[in-house]
């Protein structure tokens, strides 16, 4: 109960202010404890975010899988354009999603191999995912599913970009307006 309480904080701070931005004073003010309570649990700050950032991966890997499992009767466009708007959704109120989005920018030096690799392991696990569905309409594309694959991560990092950085409003225009293109981009 403790460690969940205090992995729980440190998970709100880091996805809203960064790793170097918190303090071990801040996550143990939070968690309402003393800082050095926190070392019985954690050997330090650096150890703490990468719990933390590992069970940010793991549960973004388990959404996406319930994502497709749940979304596979839907058509493959109406599919793939709401994982997008699911970001958006979910990046206003998921802190494992913003934590991610966070260091995927601005990954802490101290940490930047292990966090490299667990953003790795998602991207994959992300395009494998939308592979096997593009691949199941193989017949409909216009181009290779490799390319199709990687036009789709590509719109979907430049829209997360754009609601980081420019906001939901943006994202949506940003949306509406490149959407229709990737898609007579793709298919027959």
């Amino acid at each position: 109960m403790i460690v969940e309480q205090i992995k729980q904080k440190a998970l709100r701070l880091f996805a809203s202010k960064g790793y170097e931005a918190t303090s071990l004073d801040m996550i143990a003010t939070e968690a309402g404890r003393k800082k050095p309570s926190l070392y019985t649990h954690f050997a330090g700050k650096e150890q703490l975010f990468l719990t933390v950032f590992h069970e940010a991966i793991a549960e973004e890997i388990r959404y996406l899988d319930a994502f497709h499992a749940e979304h596979r009767a839907l058509p493959l466009e109406q599919a793939l354009l709401r994982l997008i708007q699911t970001y958006k959704e979910r990046y206003m109120s998921d802190d494992h999603l913003k934590l991610i989005l966070y260091h995927g920018f601005i990954i802490p030096q101290v940490h930047e191999e292990p966090v490299k690799d667990a953003l790795n392991r998602y991207f994959e696990r992300k395009e494998q995912l939308v592979r096997q569905r593009l691949a199941a309409e193989a017949p409909r594309l216009a181009v290779d599913i490799d390319s199709a694959v990687l036009a789709y991560s590509n719109l979907l990092e430049g829209m997360l970009v754009e609601l980081i950085y420019a906001g939901a409003d943006r994202f949506d225009r940003r949306l509406a307006g490149s959407w229709e293109v990737y898609l007579r981009g793709i298919l027959n």
